[in-house]
């Protein structure tokens, strides 16, 4: 069994020998490294001929294109790829030795068309492993980890963290740009086509936390298209799934209030969105006050929403402090 592992760069020159240094010290050896030099315009090529020079024990590929954003970089690894499970790595985080090892074993054992692993985030001064409910302990079907999905628990919106059949990869439809929301979008067509998916226990993929990311930024127009994408994911799997409507509008209800915060954190408001937002939080408010999986802050902060979008932005810059 070979595991290609792709990890898509663009300007990476900070993160990217920490990150390349992980995998190759992986205790699963047979190993691919297909690295996609998405457009760098930094030291990140010369890096690279670096790594491969001083790692000529390792098998390297490095393909430079011109930039096209993160979900096409990984469609082009896909494509270069000869492993028969592929895994994404991205260039500001870095994974634990045994990692690939843990989710190979799972994947060997039970044949699973997906296998997960826990996460660790990695802040300035802290760490925080997200939480996991390890008493999933036989596979489930692609269609039950939907479930576990958009109620935030075992299963992540993170492309990353898993490894795949490469003939799933495959079939799906990679995003073009970078946006908010591009890795649950792969994963959810993912998850559609997958037959079982399994869980490892244990953080296995550290997620470095960078001020200035994208998710962590301001408001600015990939929003749109991310508000777009999400409310059309919604209702595509609400009537494909309705079993599952309620715990999917309660993750895009989440999603949606970290676009209003986006928007407070640089002022620029885009008044017709929030009104929409507004409009969705209202109508399906009583199921996200009643679901068990949402955390108490975030039902406080939907309340906060539903009055008034500002007050929303108030309460999330005082906890923020605090």
């Amino acid at each position: 069994m070979k595991i290609s592992v792709i990890i898509p760069i663009y300007n990476g020159e900070k993160y990217v020998y920490k990150c390349l240094d992980s995998v190759r010290k992986q205790t699963f050896q047979n190993i691919e490294i297909v690295i996609v030099n998405d457009g760098s315009t930094d030291g990140t090529k010369e890096i690279l001929e670096r790594f491969v020079e001083q790692n000529s024990n390792l098998v390297i590929k490095i393909i430079n294109k011109k930039n096209e954003g993160l979900p096409q970089a990984r469609k082009t690894g896909v494509e270069h790829s000869e492993g028969e499970y592929i895994g994404f790595l991205d260039v500001d985080d870095w994974i634990e030795p045994d990692m690939y090892f843990e989710m190979a074993k799972e994947a060997q054992v039970s044949n699973a068309d997906v296998v997960c692993c826990g996460i660790q985030m990695d802040y300035a001064n802290k760490t925080k492993v997200m939480p996991r409910d390890i008493k999933i302990k036989e596979p489930i079907s692609g269609v039950e980890a939907l479930e576990y999905l958009h109620n935030r628990t075992a299963i992540f919106p993170y492309a990353w963290n898993k490894i795949y059949k490469k003939e799933i990869l495959e079939e799906i439809n990679y995003p073009k740009g970078n946006f908010v929301g591009e890795d649950y979008t792969i994963v959810v067509q993912v998850l559609e086509k997958a037959k079982t998916v399994c869980m490892v226990s244990g953080k296995g993929y550290h997620y470095v936390q960078i001020p200035d990311s994208m998710c962590r930024g301001g408001y600015n127009k990939n929003y749109i298209y991310a508000y777009i994408n999400y409310r059309k994911i919604a209702l595509d799997l609400s009537r494909k799934y309705p079993q599952y409507r309620s715990c999917i509008y309660n993750y895009v209800i989440v999603e949606y209030m970290a676009m209003v915060i986006a928007m407070g954190k640089n002022k620029t408001y885009n008044h017709k969105m929030i009104k929409s937002i507004q409009r969705a939080v209202r109508k399906n408010l009583v199921s996200f006050l009643r679901s068990k999986d949402v955390p108490i802050i975030m039902k406080g902060s939907a309340i906060a929403l539903s009055i008034h979008y500002y007050i929303l932005i108030i309460v999330y810059n005082v906890i923020a402090k605090l």
